[in-house]
């Protein structure tokens, strides 16, 4: 049974490699907004850079990594949350205390009373106790009690009594002094603590998120700045591709002024080359069979502007596509004609050999030995030779000759 469209929809839905072929309107508002974020991410960060925003984002996050640490934030999040458990701890026990205090206190009232109370049964017990044999003693004599013994015996109780009273009112004041000062850590001291170690932590948080914010904002600002002179380096120091697609034999002014003056000063060195070609005859070989001038002087200029090709690979430069504006306006162009990375000379090599207008091999060959050695190999000489281009004209050292 074939499956309808709606249930096609969800199964490619699912699968990430095939989602792409859905438009915009069979897909989700979730996968919408992650298709334009993948979207928005893909581009680069400025025109012509080839580092995209989702690149940049990678870097700044390691190196604000490598600045402050693993997971920074959410550290400092979390010392905030375990200063609040550790004073709510604290405050919990300073109430505790004052509960403490505050039962002692009371303790000590109650036993203080009880002492009072004991005091004043005693002195009455003391008293009757001592003037019961004093009447007796009095009454076998035919005597009285002297009131004065009644007197100082309830006296000395009074002193005893004023004593306990005033010893119970000092524990009672202390006892309060001692609640008052536990009731102000618990509601005062202790919640004040709190909240100051809260706010202590908030600031520290408030200052890191602004710190890394700042950190942020300067590495995509650099991050950015460096990819525009990039861009004004490759097209400034790139090659510019339009020479590719000219007529070769339209030489620049400098290559011709060049040309001329090696010329003129290839007298020194062309008996070297009547030699070699004598020598090639003594050997029974053929004499080399030159190119017409026009090809000569065409050479020549390939040759100067693939040396100052092969330079910007030596270098790293990629060379862009003047054609390419973006991938919607003009999808069916590359960005990059060579894409940027060090390029070793047999790298090089393989690029430049690989254009469908690229000189002749011998000349290629001729331009990497001068770019990435600055002189002409003997074995580059042989070839140009054997392809028929006179090296002497050119002007370029040869290893091996003074």
């Amino acid at each position: 049974m074939a499956e309808s469209r709606k249930q096609r929809v969800a199964r490619l839905s699912k699968n990430p490699a095939t989602r792409a072929s859905l438009k915009d309107a069979d897909l989700t508002p979730a996968l919408l907004a992650e298709r334009r974020k993948n979207k928005r991410l893909a581009q680069p960060i400025v025109p012509g850079s080839d580092i995209s925003r989702r690149e940049l984002a990678h870097q700044r996050e390691a190196a604000v990594t490598t600045k402050f640490g693993p997971d920074a934030q959410a550290k400092e999040a979390q010392r905030q949350r375990d200063v609040g458990g550790w004073y709510d701890t604290y405050v919990q026990e300073l109430a505790r205390h004052r509960q403490n205090v505050l039962g002692q206190n009371a303790q000590a009232q109650q036993q203080l009373a009880g002492i009072s109370q004991a005091a004043r049964g005693l002195d009455t017990q003391t008293l009757a106790n001592q003037l019961a044999p004093s009447v007796q003693d009095a009454t076998a004599r035919g005597m009285q009690v002297s009131p004065d013994l009644a007197q100082v015996a309830g006296g000395a109780a009074s002193t005893r009594q004023g004593l306990l009273a005033n010893f119970m009112a000092q524990s009672q004041q202390l006892g309060a002094n001692a609640g008052n000062y536990a009731s102000n850590l618990a509601h005062v001291v202790g919640p004040g603590q709190r909240l100051q170690g809260l706010a202590q932590t908030q600031r520290r948080r408030d200052d890191l998120d602004r710190e890394i914010g700042a950190f942020r904002t300067g590495f995509e600002s650099d991050a950015r700045d460096q990819a525009r002179k990039a861009v004004l380096e490759n097209q400034a120091f790139g090659l510019d591709t339009a020479k590719f697609e000219a007529d070769q034999a339209n030489q620049s002014f400098d290559n011709q002024l060049a040309a001329q003056r090696f010329e003129l000063d290839a007298s020194d060195t062309a008996a070297d080359n009547a030699r070699a070609d004598a020598a090639a005859r003594e050997k029974g070989k053929s004499k080399v069979k030159w190119q017409p001038d026009a090809a000569q002087a065409k050479a020549r200029a390939g040759v100067g502007r693939t040396i100052e090709l092969a330079k910007t690979l030596r270098a790293g430069k990629g060379v862009r596509n003047p054609k390419f504006v973006d991938d919607e306006v003009t999808p069916d162009q590359p960005e990059w004609i060579i894409k940027p990375g060090k390029h070793s000379r047999q790298k090089a090599a393989r690029a430049l050999l690989n254009d469908p207008k690229a000189l002749d091999p011998a000349l290629v060959s001729a331009a990497l030995d001068i770019a990435y050695m600055g002189y002409l190999h003997p074995n580059t000489v042989k070839k140009l030779h054997a392809g028929g281009y006179k090296v002497n004209p050119m002007g370029y050292p040869i290893k091996g000759r003074g």
